[in-house]
């Protein structure tokens, strides 16, 4: 299972290529007057029918009647979903891409980062894999194992396998949506980014500030350097204030001069 898989994965590769020269000029494709999702979706029609006759050949050779064929209807319906499923992993494979110089997820929370290229590696290949496990349900069936006939157990497995083809698609046409989510997501988290957004809409307030006082200004009829001047020249004019006067002390009366205290004198200094 896991060698088929594998096989027609690399044989979808090269029916992504044409997919696989969209993505590697993405100075062309911005030119176009849609969405690169929109474009990459109008290749896959063209992934999946070449990967799908690939799978049917696989099928057909699975088919003959040689030592433990296969039979023909479990075939073809094999042979069609892993055919799509091994197209669908190639187009992954494709579209993703080369992992990024500098990855603002993984540098936020590097605990993902190992995961995260292990699923890169594993995932596009895996879903050629996926496609070819029909054929266990199939022999479990022929084998008694399971009650329906071969046919009905193969499609059984193959319905979930449907989904995940819509969901490839999905992902072909919102991947950029999807990584610039992310990113916004992985910048919310940073706390370094939090503080460069403060500072640059400190600065963004700032400069508002002083181009609506430049343009009050300039509609008062005074220029900002001639304003500057008129507040100097308005300074120097300005009287400066005058020193307060000194209390005056008055001279002693002549003759007998008490303390200050209310109490009356009693001493014989004071007396004198």
């Amino acid at each position: 299972v896991v060698a088929v898989g594998l096989c027609l994965w690399v044989a979808s590769l090269d029916a992504a290529e044409p997919l696989g020269q969209e993505v590697d000029h993405p100075g062309r494709t911005d030119s176009f007057p849609m969405e690169r999702g929109d474009l990459f979706v109008r290749h896959l029609p063209v992934v999946a029918l070449v990967s799908m006759v690939t799978g049917l050949l696989a099928a057909l050779v699975a088919a003959v009647p040689l030592g433990s064929p296969v039979p023909v209807s479990v075939a073809a319906l094999i042979g069609v979903t892993t055919g799509l499923l091994a197209g669908a992993g190639a187009t992954v494979s494709v579209v993703q891409g080369a992992p990024d110089a500098v990855d603002v997820l993984s540098m936020s929370a590097p605990e993902i980062a190992g995961s995260r290229n292990v699923m890169r590696a594993v995932f596009p290949p895996g879903l050629g894999v996926l496609g070819v496990l029909p054929i266990l349900a199939a022999r479990a069936a022929e084998e008694g194992v399971s009650d329906p006939t071969p046919l009905v157990a193969a499609f059984r497995v193959s319905i979930p396998l449907a989904f995940v083809l819509f969901l490839v698609g999905g992902w072909v046409l919102k991947r950029d949506d999807i990584r610039e989510f992310m990113a916004n997501a992985a910048d919310q988290m940073s706390p370094t980014k939090a503080m460069e957004r403060q500072a640059a809409e400190r600065e963004e307030a700032e400069d508002r500030e002083s181009d609506q006082l430049a343009e009050s200004r300039r509609l008062g009829g005074l220029d900002p350097e001639d304003e500057a001047d008129a507040e100097r020249k308005r300074a120097k004019a300005q009287p400066r204030p005058k020193p307060k006067p000194k209390p005056t002390v008055s001279p002693p009366a002549p003759g007998t001069q008490g303390g200050k205290s209310s109490k009356p004198i009693g001493r014989r200094r004071d007396q004198k």
